[in-house]
């Protein structure tokens, strides 16, 4: 199987949201993964003075659709999220929300993705699914990120792990005490879980071991409610995931 990551980490919008701490980072942790690992990746983050621009993104996963190699793609996104309606998650790049279009419709481009001829897409949401409280927000006009091609059969299948339920927010939290360094949860647990550190996900495969999307979804339901309580019991997180693929798919 051969894979290719966009990774995208935006800690501060252009106003309205509070700077965060652990998406760049976020972001940064699944790249070091891909590379561990030979994964084809690009990185796009906001360390530093750098911005992450729509037209980034877009770019990011149509060259690796472009060339036309790959039977996996992950998009991972850690950073700010907002739900604009029903079913219709939107990231916030750096331009958000005074821009509105500097923004990703998440469930577009999930629909766009199906087109691609890739036959595995994966999206890894470490953001929040509020309901928008300020006007600016509300009045996003996200774009998709997968250029579109003519449908063909086989379709894709698609597994999307959103960090929390729709209409809540998604946390990030220092490892302990006396730390400043933050991870969001949903990333903490994943690179575990990718890493091989977690035996309930891995599934034996003749010459090789894997985590299939499957076990990854249980575990990540226990997982990330158990590590929130850890730092307060009125801390609540619960992910959510949509899984389409089986064996001999895996993540």
């Amino acid at each position: 199987m051969r894979t290719a990551l966009v990774a995208i980490g935006v800690d501060k919008t252009a106003s309205a949201f509070p700077r965060l701490n652990a998406a760049s980072l976020g972001a940064q942790q699944m790249a070091d993964w891909a590379s561990q690992r030979n994964i084809s990746h690009t990185l796009l983050t906001d360390q530093g003075d750098s911005k992450v621009r729509f037209a980034d993104v877009y770019d990011a996963i149509h060259q690796f659709v472009q060339e036309g190699v790959y039977d996996q793609l992950i998009i991972y996104f850690s950073g700010h999220g907002v739900l604009i309606a029903p079913d219709c998650e939107t990231w916030l790049l750096s331009g958000a929300p005074d821009n509105p279009n500097e923004a990703i419709n998440v469930a577009g481009s999930i629909a766009n993705a199906r087109t691609c001829g890739i036959e595995h897409i994966v999206v890894y949401s470490d953001a929040c699914r509020s309901i928008p409280s300020q006007w600016r927000s509300a009045m996003l006009t996200p774009g998709t990120v997968f250029p579109v091609h003519q449908p063909r059969a086989p379709a894709p299948e698609v597994d999307a792990f959103y960090a929390t339920l729709p209409g809540n927010p998604a946390y990030e939290l220092p490892p302990d005490q006396a730390s400043e360094a933050y991870r969001g949860l949903l990333t903490s647990c994943l690179i575990k879980a990718l890493d091989g550190q977690i035996a309930d996900v891995i599934v034996d495969q003749q010459t090789h071991r894997v985590v299939p999307a499957r076990p990854l979804k249980l575990y990540l339901t226990q997982a990330i409610p158990a590590e929130a309580a850890k730092v307060s019991i009125k801390l609540s997180q619960s992910p959510d995931a949509r899984v389409e693929s089986a064996l001999p798919k895996h993540l």
